[in-house]
């Protein structure tokens, strides 16, 4: 009895071990993931906007929930014109649904910048990952966990209840 309470206690310390790793790689894989969707984000963002101010005929629309002090007004402008090597026409307005961030509309083309849509992004992506183990990295089998698996398949050792689940 006592064999079996040591044996017993030692899985259940492999399990806890097991565990913290499994959350320290699920944590490192949304750590990575994060990483990926906004710079995945921004690369969009920036092709997008390139592509429709090249084609832009009438001026661009920037539109913010609240007004824009004349200092952010006119970084913007410099930004557009620096980033695009042209002089680049832009009309403000406020917009109150435009929560959480700004859009730029020309030329029938629209690119907002949002914390809403960046987090549904992110929520989407991560809950990927949490239903789909396979996107997770693989987590290498510890020593003692690939002897545990070479002794139940050559018949050494029986599954307990709980080793079954």
């Amino acid at each position: 009895m006592d064999e079996a309470r040591q044996v017993a206690e030692a899985l259940s310390a492999k399990r806890m071990e097991t565990l913290r790793n499994d959350a320290h790689n699920l944590n490192q894989a949304i750590s990575r993931r994060t990483q990926q969707e906004v710079f995945a984000i921004a690369r969009k963002a920036l092709t997008d906007l390139a592509r429709a101010l090249n084609t832009a005929s009438a001026p661009v629309l920037v539109r913010s929930a609240f007004e824009l002090p004349t200092e952010q007004r006119a970084a913007i402008q410099q930004a557009l014109n620096e980033t695009f090597s042209a002089e680049i026409q832009v009309r403000f307005e406020t917009a109150p649904d435009v929560i959480s961030g700004i859009e730029l509309t020309t030329n029938g083309q629209k690119v907002a910048w949002s914390i809403t849509d960046y987090l549904a992004s992110l929520e989407k992506s991560v809950g990927e990952l949490l239903t789909d183990p396979s996107k997770a990295p693989d987590r290498p089998q510890t020593k003692s966990e690939a002897n545990a698996d070479h002794k139940s398949k050559s018949g050494t050792n029986a599954a307990t209840p709980e080793e079954a689940k």
